[in-house]
């Protein structure tokens, strides 16, 4: 893209605290674990960007929103009760396309959708979306006025700032590949001797968006790194480390903003340190990985750039497409073997957190709820599933949502394609519009592991390639 000065962007954002008063079933770990308290709070955070008027032609578009939400996952019925609840005139008459919502994936939060053992929590579900909705309108409602007014347009207008960091040492590819051949996900300490080699790379980056007001102040940080966001554990409700990094930037800018987490694709990457003794599932763990990523943003910051953009195009811009992806098969021995696993009756206690470690440990509490899990889905599965891809384009920054966890290769195929088309910077953005679960390559699907299990992810080995050129071309459609 041409570099010229920057695009006439008005920008509203608002922060919901969504931390329920009641008990909840929280989602991310195998077994349901109710809620017994409260860790920090859980947040929603909206972007609404409007551009100058003029002609929105092609895939340029008036308006986009970003809705990122402190939830594990947001599966594709509250992806589609959120669309239509955004669609209402009353609460902005959002188009598809000129929304974004994702989430920050952190495990001990409310359950927006059912997962193994722990069920959907209506109520709250029901109650957030009405939130987002009614918040989605005074976005709208306050852009539309701003844009009306050139006093007022003044006053709302933003200037975008890009900031490139990196932070090393906080995120590991959770595949490893033993002596033997055989790869396990978050393989056990016990195993730590026959480890060979992680799978695949990591993606330390830490790329910012900083949106400066009028006045030079910053009014709200978009940070985008690559790492699961499972590092608290227990029963308290928590934002997990996203949300230990946005207090930590509050308190060295000295200035109460909304700081949005972008998680990237993390599918295949998370905290985990197999050299390490400490205890890396705890409150103390949040806090490190939320500060080490605080440090990467602030010691990028003083570099920031503004965005370059092309003033020949709109500066916003978005596409979404449902693309036909082939599902994954569960074969009929692998069901014939989880019925025989539960009708041999339980041996052993459940535990009180069941996750991929006790997976790789060969736990048959474990097991037993993959096989349960297994015989559910079963029935629905099927042969293509049609997968909502988004993209949209703030000035120069191109931002590629995936309904799913994609594995990191997806993500660093899409950086580089960014590059190569010209653009300012490329943000992958995971857990977005939906959830088809781990979005993986077909050779690592070959290998096993958690991610490969049938029950891990409902899309196909030749997914992966196809997704990828899918979204390649609708980001060239905004260009």
């Amino acid at each position: 893209m041409r570099a010229s000065e920057p695009p006439a962007l008005s920008a509203v954002f608002r922060q919901l605290d969504i931390t329920p008063d009641y008990p909840v079933s929280l989602l991310g770990y195998f077994n349901d674990r109710v809620s017994t308290g409260v860790l920090d709070p859980l947040a929603c955070r909206l972007a609404g960007f409007a551009a100058a008027p003029g002609r929105a032609r092609g895939a340029g578009v008036r308006r986009l929103l970003f809705v990122q939400i402190d939830t594990c996952l947001l599966d594709d019925a509250f992806a589609f009760s959120l669309r239509r609840a955004l669609r209402a005139r009353e609460h902005g008459a959002w188009a598809e396309r000129e929304v974004l919502a994702f989430a920050s994936h952190t495990h001990t939060a409310p359950a927006l959708a059912r997962f193994y053992e722990a069920p959907r929590q209506d109520r709250y579900a029901s109650e957030l979306t009405a939130r987002i909705a009614a918040a989605a309108g005074e976005v709208a409602r306050a852009l539309a006025f701003r844009a009306g007014s050139s006093q007022e347009e003044r006053a709302a207008a933003v200037t975008v700032e890009l900031a490139r960091g990196r932070a090393d040492g906080v995120c590991f590819n959770r595949r490893w590949l033993l002596r033997n051949g055989r790869l396990l996900t978050n393989p056990p300490r016990a195993l730590r001797a026959e480890l060979d080699r992680p799978e695949g790379d990591v993606d330390p980056e830490v790329n910012t968006l900083l949106f400066r007001g009028a006045d030079g102040e910053p009014r709200a940080l978009f940070v985008s790194a690559v790492n699961h966001t499972d590092t608290v554990g227990g029963e308290r409700i928590s934002a997990d480390w996203t949300g230990a990094l946005e207090r930590e930037i509050i308190r060295a800018l000295g200035r109460d903003l909304p700081v949005f987490p972008l998680l990237g694709a993390q599918g295949n990457i998370n905290h985990f340190d197999p050299a390490a003794d400490r205890d890396q599932t705890c409150p103390a763990e949040a806090e490190r990985l939320g500060r080490v990523y605080a440090e990467a943003v602030l010691r990028a910051l003083p570099a920031a750039v503004p965005s370059a953009w092309d003033r020949r195009r709109p500066p916003l811009a978005a596409a979404v497409e449902r693309a036909a992806l082939p599902g994954r098969r569960i074969p009929a021995a692998e069901l014939a073997e989880a019925r025989a696993l539960l009708a041999a009756g339980a041996r052993g206690g459940a535990g009180e957190e069941l996750t991929a470690s006790e997976l790789a440990e060969g736990s048959e509490a474990v097991r037993r709820v993959i096989a349960r899990e297994l015989q559910r889905q079963a029935p629905a599965r099927r042969r293509l599933y049609r997968v909502p891809l988004q993209v949209a384009r703030l000035g120069g920054v191109l931002f590629c949502a995936v309904p799913g966890e994609p594995f990191v290769e997806i993500g660093l195929a899409l950086k580089a394609f960014g590059r190569a088309a010209g653009f300012a910077l490329t943000v992958p953005l995971g857990l977005a519009s939906g959830y088809n679960g781990y979005i993986l390559p077909g050779e690592s699907l070959a290998r096993g592991g958690y991610e490969a299990l049938s029950v891990a992810g409902r899309l196909g080995g030749s997914s992966a390639a196809m997704l990828l050129d899918r979204v390649q071309r609708l980001a060239c459609r905004c260009r």
